[in-house]
């Protein structure tokens, strides 16, 4: 366990109030080696929204056997109602040999995270820029298998499929960070942000990601028949979005 004080400074008071008791219990909870806990996520950027809380933790310790599973699990009755997802449980081994399969996810927790107790593991990983990059063309490649599926399956019910993009929007800001990184730009941004840095950096159009994130954050999926529009100009934009990341 570990016996420190947690860092809050900088986070908002109604964050402090989600995360500070769940913290607290995770040092009580028995986990062996426990190294560090990580706010990460939108929350970390600026983008905690009360109509859709969504708040990630990373957990970084040495071992995860099943009963502390079980009691991280246990927790969720409790801080699953305060917006707390059930947290990414990785080891510094783990951290340290995934950098070449899952630079993409590194990178994205490297550069965007909170620093809430222990060590600093993520501090001393480093991102290989051509590792990066292929990971990048590939999200980004599947992003737009995944719509034209999505839009098959919809078979025509609008409501499903901005649904649909409504639920994965969220998953979409670590490719779409790690294309700006590698083109030059900010990727300490917030989601919002990153939409309209790489709309100025690439000039591709953004704003039709950026209308369903926004729709997302206000925990309000969009409304009207707007499946076809929505389509294209989703494809449209990753498409665009993978030919500037394939000519690096």
């Amino acid at each position: 366990m570990i016996n420190a004080s947690i860092h809050l400074e900088g986070l908002s008071e109604e964050l402090k109030t989600r995360i500070e008791p769940f913290v607290h219990d995770l040092q009580h909870a028995g986990i062996a080696g426990l190294r560090a806990v990580y706010l990460t996520g939108p929350a970390v950027r600026g983008e905690f929204s009360e109509a859709n809380p969504e708040l990630q933790l990373l957990v970084v310790a040495d071992v995860f056997e099943t009963p502390v599973l079980d009691a991280i699990a246990a927790l969720g009755n409790q801080y699953g109602k305060k917006g707390i997802r059930a947290p990414l449980m990785l080891t510094p081994e783990y951290l340290g040999n995934a950098r070449d399969a899952f630079p993409m996810e590194l990178f994205d927790l490297k550069h965007n995270h909170h620093h809430l107790l222990g060590d600093d593991p993520l501090a001393d990983i480093a991102i290989d820029s051509g590792h990066l990059r292929l990971q990048c063309e590939r999200e980004l490649r599947l992003v737009g298998l995944q719509l034209r599926q999505a839009y098959l399956r919809s078979a025509g019910d609008d409501a499903w499929f901005t649904g649909w993009l409504y639920d994965v929007v969220p998953d979409v800001f670590p490719a779409l960070r790690a294309t700006l990184h590698l083109l030059g730009g900010d990727t300490r941004a917030g989601n919002t942000e990153i939409l309209s840095l790489l709309n100025s950096v690439t000039g591709i159009d953004m704003q039709p990601v950026t209308m369903v994130w926004e729709s997302h954050k206000n925990g309000k999926p969009p409304k009207g028949n707007l499946a076809a529009e929505l389509y294209e100009q989703w494809r449209s934009a990753f498409a665009a979005l993978v030919e500037r990341v394939d000519a690096l």
